[in-house]
């Protein structure tokens, strides 16, 4: 059998070798429009990765989510950052399959710390916390419990007469100072008659106030938490970093609720320890930013006392009996001359002294865990002016009603008047301690602190299918994709 011949001519060659290339450069686009889909997967997967891995004890402790920028300097950290996520963009199948491309960079172009914007953007990652742990109706008790208490703080008696005036006027010497006499504190029935007394209330409550709060309030100094830092090494009084995107969070009045409650919830205070905390006392020092836990809460206690007298000495105000009482004590103390003004001063003196000796029963209580009643009445009013010596020489404490507020009521209602800048960087002062103390954490910044970043990418490949064929042998054989991923924790996924 013979051989047989085959020939090809010109014109079926170039039309293989056209269709080849047609062929090879379709294979190619498709492999093309995949990378690009498994670039852009990728740079998503890449940048969740980043966030998850956030700092455990800030968010196990606080429930914070912030992404460190670990090294001495925020720029090294940042650079960390985006040598890691090159290596895992790297560390894949990128290169062992038919795709064949590589990172080549990638960039964190702009990036929000939890520190920036004065504190809004830490307001807003406890909000994105809360939103989804306390139900609405508890916010609004608690907002009207403030409002209740600012309209009884309104309505309250003021008293400028203070025991050393009175006794001065006693002496027939000029008082220090206005007088001013509020005709509510007065008794209008005229029939009081001397009471006499062993002890001189006004004295009584002179030399009490002299000895400062803690002594007073017969505190065991001992067991009081001498923890102290100096402010210079504190995140509200350094310069911080500051990242490149500033864009300040929304705050509807919702949001502020949620953050005070939060604040409220997430610190210690005196009646509230919390283990592992930096400050044993830490609510306190959100309301004041002393360097002590001791100056903290001898503020604080201050502050109760200060908020108890005024409604101590209005209800006083309304009970005729105990003013009537107080008139005829001032009678006798004023003495022979029994001059009408200096017994209206006196008895003035008298009742703020009463209400002061109340109110440190009342902040007695309250520091060992009772409710003391916003108002009271004469069934839970637990002082007697006959013999105020018992208030200031032992541990007696106010009668407690189950309808009242703690103490822990009374730092929330406190921490509600102050400014929420104020508030967002000392609670990152107390955050930023407590973490430090960890092992492995001294180096810890709330100020290195990731929280929302806009990530470029660049993936390099080069072609396959192009270049097989004498008809694309010439092109260009690398080619760059690029794509940008934005990722927050509260708005993850933009």
């Amino acid at each position: 059998m013979g051989k047989m011949r085959g020939s090809m001519t010109v014109f079926a060659a170039i039309s293989m070798m056209l269709i080849a290339g047609f062929l090879f450069t379709l294979l190619e686009a498709a492999r093309a429009q995949e990378i690009h889909k498994i670039a852009r997967i990728n740079s998503a997967s890449v940048a969740e990765s980043m966030f998850a891995g956030y700092e455990i004890p800030l968010w196990e402790n606080y429930h914070l989510l912030g992404v460190g920028a670990n090294g001495t300097k925020l720029e090294e950290g940042i650079g960390n950052l985006e040598g890691d996520m090159l290596a895992l963009s790297n560390d894949s199948q990128f290169q062992s399959n038919h795709l064949q491309m590589e990172a080549s960079e990638i960039t964190i172009e702009d990036y929000q710390l939890l520190t920036d914007c004065g504190g809004a953007v830490y307001q807003a990652a406890v909000v994105s916390y809360m939103e989804n742990n306390l139900l609405f109706e508890t916010a609004k008790l608690i907002y009207s419990r403030y409002e209740s208490m600012n309209e009884l703080t309104e309505n309250t008696s003021d008293c400028a007469i203070t025991e050393d005036m009175a006794l001065q006027a006693v002496d027939g010497k000029e008082p220090e100072g206005d007088i001013y006499i509020d005709k509510n504190l007065i008794s209008q029935s005229g029939s009081a008659t001397p009471v006499e007394l062993d002890d001189n209330p006004l004295k009584l409550v002179q030399t009490a106030k002299s000895k400062g709060i803690l002594s007073v309030l017969a505190t065991d100094k001992d067991a009081l938490s001498q923890v102290g830092v100096e402010k210079k090494n504190l995140l509200s009084h350094r310069d911080l970093c500051v990242g490149t995107m500033q864009q300040e969070p929304d705050m509807d009045w919702y949001g502020e609720m949620l953050f005070y409650i939060y604040l409220n919830t997430c610190f210690s205070n005196y009646t509230s320890p919390m283990e592992g905390h930096a400050f044993a006392y830490e609510q306190e020092y959100l309301l004041f930013g002393e360097e002590s836990d001791i100056e903290n809460l001898k503020k604080t206690a201050n502050l109760l006392l200060a908020t108890r007298e005024a409604a101590n000495l209005a209800y006083l105000a309304m009970d005729s009996d105990k003013k009537l009482l107080v008139e005829g004590i001032a009678l006798a103390i004023a003495g022979e001359s029994c001059n009408a003004i200096v017994v209206q001063v006196v008895q003035v003196a008298l009742l703020a002294a009463w209400a002061y000796a109340e109110s440190i029963l009342d902040v007695r209580a309250l520091l060992q865990g009772k409710k003391i009643a916003p108002m009271k009445s004469d069934q839970t009013w637990s002082s007697d002016i006959k013999n105020l010596s018992e208030v200031f020489s032992g541990d007696m404490a106010a009668i407690e009603s189950k309808m009242g507020l703690t103490y822990n009521n009374y730092l929330q209602i406190f921490l509600l008047a102050k400014a929420k800048k104020q508030l967002a960087y000392r609670a990152m002062d107390l955050q930023e301690l407590s973490i430090c103390q960890l092992e492995g954490y001294g180096d810890f910044r709330m100020d290195y602190l990731i929280v929302d970043a806009d990530i470029s990418f660049c993936y390099r490949y080069h072609t396959i299918f192009m270049g097989m064929d004498s008809l694309t042998k010439d092109k260009k054989r690398y080619f760059s994709v690029q794509n940008r991923y934005r990722y927050s924790y509260w708005k993850a996924g933009e």
